[in-house]
């Protein structure tokens, strides 16, 4: 349905290619979607999957699903409690 991308110029290239709308940022993407891919570095993991899961979204996550077992077992926990599909995958 759309695509966010922080590097200049390839959201755009993305959309024209396979027909999607560009969005402007993490907010627009949680208000337009009901479920995200996070497809970032691992380093962006946790803080983005708990960003969308807080806004009830669904989220699948590039594996790793984060950088330390803490925080991978932080988001899971958060899934849980807001009932929402937490997946990690590639």
């Amino acid at each position: 349905m759309g695509i966010h991308d922080h590097h200049e110029g390839r959201a755009e290239e993305v959309a024209r290619e396979r027909g999607l709308r560009v969005l402007a940022g993490p907010e627009e993407v949680a208000e337009a979607a009901e479920a995200v891919v996070v497809a970032t570095p691992t380093s962006s993991h946790g803080a983005l999957g708990r960003f969308f899961l807080e806004r009830g979204l669904d989220v699948l996550v590039e594996k790793p699903l984060a950088p330390a077992v803490e925080e991978a077992s932080a988001l899971v926990a958060l899934a849980r409690s807001r009932s929402r599909v937490l997946a990690v995958g590639h």
